[in-house]
């Protein structure tokens, strides 16, 4: 995968990863996995202790979907920020409307945080949005 980083004026590291994937659902879910695999690989130096939530944010009218930790206000953003970026046919290949494609995105990813040993190491609560963190879904 081709992460590209970019250091924003107040020191955060946004890496954010184009997905150039073919619209394969199954791929798709795969690529959005190992994605989060990449965030919890940071949580060794993002989780402070102040840091509560870890919040997959998806914006369906841009196809992103953010991984980002922070505190219990949820405005204080964590060190890194993980982005995976989608194209409309991609997105459109996991639901076919943007309810859809959330519902599945966070079927997937709530999943995932069942198994995974190295988010399991960490007192986050995990929760899902889209665009608004103050309507957080807990996962």
């Amino acid at each position: 995968m081709n992460w590209n980083t970019k250091t924003l004026q107040n020191e955060q590291l946004v890496h954010t990863l184009v997905c150039e994937l073919e619209s394969d659902v199954q791929a798709l879910r795969s690529q959005c996995l190992e994605v989060a695999d990449y965030a919890f690989d940071l949580l060794d130096e993002n989780v402070l202790d102040s840091s509560m939530f870890c919040i997959f944010d998806w914006l369906a009218e841009q196809n992103t979907l953010t991984i980002v930790i922070t505190d219990s206000s949820k405005s204080k953003e964590s060190k890194h920020v993980v982005v995976w970026q989608l194209n409309g046919a991609q997105a459109a290949s996991i639901g076919e409307t943007a309810e859809d494609c959330s519902e599945e995105l966070k079927y997937w990813l709530r999943d995932h945080l069942t198994t995974s040993l190295t988010f399991g190491k960490f007192s986050l609560v995990a929760g899902f949005s889209e665009g608004d963190r103050q309507r957080l879904a807990l996962m």
